[in-house]
């Protein structure tokens, strides 16, 4: 079985999970539409089956239940029918040319666009909005490019949207996706470059397979296959919450060569699709934070290079090496795991200008 073939039976099989929980909880208790944390706390299943869905179900509680089984569902099925899926191809949704003519159509909304949604809110979301979200820079103007027309991002086209957004005046480019195999990673490489040139900052987040970017690449590559980050871009981790849970987020990559400091990424709240408000974890939701925060000290000093904002952002992060979080079940210094062990902070970077 290649790896591809284990992935696609890994995912089927949570798929199946998150479809089956529910329907094996109302068929045990007798019915019912939908789940309420008190009703899970109510049931007491006798079979190790039932056990073994109630641990499951609880996961859940913070977040809503029939929520939590809802989205995981459509998560895993999407996953196999556009990720995994090799005869899937989103080509045809765009008007294709060959390097390096702009290509693309103006359909940003998508059919679910709950995703950049998120992301955008959580960097430029109103202040005082009654939503219960406050962006980190209100102020930055959003650009949204939608390199991934379906299933993982190709290199053309990430490669091309860099270019784009560069020539087109952004200063910071935030990319909430990543992914293991990247057969034209040269295309991508010379726009990090090209990014790096013309003074841009690039925010990656690094994954959320719990594993060692260092062992394994999560593209697109800070690292340009060297041994740290490229001077203009940043990789980061997903961080949790609580004195008493690892700061390092269960799902997380890491990587004490390949990913530079760790921002918020467990059930961050932001904006949703039709005037909604919803929480997401991953570290799509931390590069984010992290971008945020890059606008929002570039707008109190415009005259900063992207190197400059670069070191500033990861020298003023709040210092964790005494921290620790949990790998493959055993305690590990968030030294050992990060390149710069610690956590974005705003206040601490508004007073590196100062100092």
């Amino acid at each position: 079985m290649n790896s591809i073939e284990r992935e696609f039976s890994e995912y089927a099989q949570l798929a199946s999970l998150y479809k089956g929980a529910q329907a094996f909880y109302f068929e045990a208790v007798g019915g019912g539409d939908s789940l309420s944390a008190e009703e899970l706390d109510q049931w007491s299943p006798e079979s190790e089956d039932g056990k073994q869905v109630k641990n499951f179900l609880s996961l859940a509680e913070r977040e809503g239940l029939n929520e939590y089984l809802e989205d995981g569902e459509e998560y895993f099925e999407t996953y196999l029918d556009y990720n995994l899926n090799v005869d899937f191809n989103p080509r045809p949704l765009i008007n294709e040319a060959e390097l390096p003519v702009g290509y693309g159509n103006n359909m940003v909304w998508a059919e679910d666009p709950s995703h950049g949604t998120h992301v955008a809110g959580i960097i430029a979301a109103v202040r005082s909005n009654d939503k219960g979200v406050d962006g980190i820079a209100p102020n930055a103007v959003i650009m949204p490019l939608r390199a991934v027309p379906g299933g993982d991002e190709r290199d053309k086209d990430i490669a091309l949207a860099i270019r784009y957004a560069v020539d087109n005046g952004a200063k910071i480019i935030n990319m909430s996706f990543g992914k293991a195999f990247s057969p034209n990673v040269d295309l991508v490489f010379d726009a990090i470059k090209y990014a790096e040139k013309n003074d841009v900052l690039l925010i990656h987040a690094a994954g959320n397979d719990a594993s060692d970017n260092d062992e394994i690449v999560n593209y697109p590559d800070g690292t340009l296959g060297k041994r740290k980050s490229a001077k203009t871009f940043i990789t980061v981790a997903a961080g949790s919450f609580g004195p008493d849970e690892s700061f390092l987020a269960d799902f997380s990559n890491y990587g004490k060569k390949s990913v530079d400091i760790l921002a918020p990424g467990v059930e961050i709240k932001s904006l949703a699709p039709g005037n909604k408000v919803k929480s997401q974890s991953g570290t799509s939701m931390a590069a984010p934070v992290v971008s945020g925060v890059a606008a929002l000290i570039w707008g109190l000093d415009s005259s900063l290079s992207a190197k400059k904002l670069k070191k500033i952002l990861l020298k003023s992060a709040n210092e964790l090496e005494q921290l620790t979080a949990i790998v493959n079940e055993s305690s590990v210094p968030l030294a050992e795991l990060l390149r710069n062990p610690g956590a974005i902070s705003a206040l601490n970077a508004a007073k590196g200008l100062i100092d």
